[in-house]
């Protein structure tokens, strides 16, 4: 069973939250960062602090002592706070019609060895060393991981009655979405959230944040093995928003391609149409079910209807749409064996409409792109409950976390 622990928040002084929180540091490049940093407070200045020396790469060793510097400068001058007790925190993200809830606490890294803590990416060893440093220079996880669990209406009812009941914390609306935040240090409201996450969640997903589970579980490898260890130290636990699987919004990652790989068009879609069905639609269209894609090519837009053959018989993994794609198109045809690594593919979270991609291919820059159907929540959790891995860049969960609205400090 899942452990979530409360722990003692350092958090913004309530008046300048909306100044002090960020995106998370993997959505905004450095360039993108200095543009977003209009105030020295920018929580920006601890999770990308190269914003501070133009010249500076964002893997210079001296960026995480810097990060150091600067998290300790914003605790120095009150800027950021910690609470005198353990809390829970509940953390409330709208985003159009859309709204989940989630429960701010710390995990168990000992529950990402046993596998409790559950995965369904590979992560990449640089982003992973990267992460790693940071953490341990900084002595805090300062950007949660997004984890998923199976909805407890016990914990629905306490987190709904709790936020009818008492004020947040904090309310504000950025660019598309209302972030909202309580604190809960009720000491025995606190002991039953922890113990209805003991008895009632089995597990916990990672929906987003692979990079930072793997770097804070390496953290706690490195630091558990030095003399004195006792296993009550904070750096044995990790900050996480979980949030029940009912509540979440997941869009599709789509492809977009530079080129046909020295194929006509013409001879590209023969070879399409081995596979599947091809039926011309608006630009606008989206496709509606699984093994179903919209294809933009040449000024056009395709349905792309994957035919039974290569689908039947196939375990969930292989059948995913991501692997399908994969499997009959990028491999076999245009030649993109590692989507990871390979220049002539990108990827755009579902958040940016039709109408970017078809821009980008209408520009010349990208040759084509796939709109994806997104997967869904049981997918990803029957995928990581078999110990397997999605293809990459398979889930956007959207709205993203805010960073800097709390900070779990060693």
């Amino acid at each position: 069973m899942a452990t979530l622990l409360p722990f003692y928040g350092v958090r913004p002084k309530d008046s300048l939250v909306e100044l002090i929180s960020c995106p998370p540091y993997d959505v905004v490049s450095s360039e993108e960062a200095r543009l977003l940093v209009k105030d020295p407070r920018s929580f920006l200045r601890v999770t990308r602090p190269e914003v501070d020396d133009p010249g500076m790469d964002e893997h210079d060793p001296r960026v995480y002592k810097l990060a150091a510097s600067n998290y300790k400068s914003l605790k120095d001058q009150g800027v950021l706070v910690q609470d005198d007790r353990k809390c829970f925190y509940i953390y409330e993200q709208t985003l159009g019609t859309h709204t989940q809830t989630g429960i701010v606490g710390v995990a168990d890294c000992r529950e990402y060895e046993s596998g409790i803590i559950k995965q369904h990416e590979h992560t990449r060893a640089d982003k992973e060393e990267d992460r790693v440093a940071h953490i341990d220079s900084v002595g805090a996880n300062t950007e949660p991981v997004f984890f998923a669990y199976r909805a407890c209406s016990d914990l629905k009812q306490i987190v709904s009655a709790y936020k009818s009941q008492h004020s947040p914390l904090y309310t504000f609306k950025d660019d598309t979405t209302i972030h909202s935040l309580w604190k809960c240090d009720d000491p025995d409201l606190v002991s039953r959230i922890s113990l209805l996450f003991k008895t009632k969640v089995e597990a916990f997903y990672i929906a987003d944040g692979h990079h930072r589970s793997a770097a804070a579980y390496r953290v706690y490898k490195k630091r558990s093995s030095l003399a004195g260890y006792t296993g009550s130290e904070e750096f044995n636990y990790f900050l996480t928003v979980c949030f029940p699987d009912d509540e979440l919004s997941i869009l599709p990652y789509n492809r977009i391609i530079k080129d046909l790989n020295g194929l006509s068009s013409d001879e590209f879609l023969s070879k399409i149409k081995k596979c599947f069905n091809l039926t011309e639609v608006d630009k606008n269209t989206h496709p509606r079910t699984d093994k179903s894609y919209c294809m933009y090519l040449d000024g056009r837009m395709y349905l792309m209807e994957a035919l039974p053959h290569i689908y039947e018989g196939k375990d969930i993994l292989s059948s995913l749409d991501a692997s399908l794609l994969q499997d009959n198109v990028l491999s076999p045809i245009l030649n993109i064996q590692n989507p990871r690594t390979d220049p002539r593919i990108g990827f755009v979270g579902g958040i940016k409409p039709n109408s970017y991609l078809t821009d980008l291919v209408d520009s010349g820059k990208f040759k084509l792109c796939f709109i994806m159907y997104p997967v869904t929540i049981n997918q990803i959790f029957e995928i990581a409950d078999a110990s397997c891995t999605m293809p990459p860049k398979s889930t956007w969960f959207e709205p993203k976390l805010k960073s800097g609205l709390f900070i779990h400090e060693f």
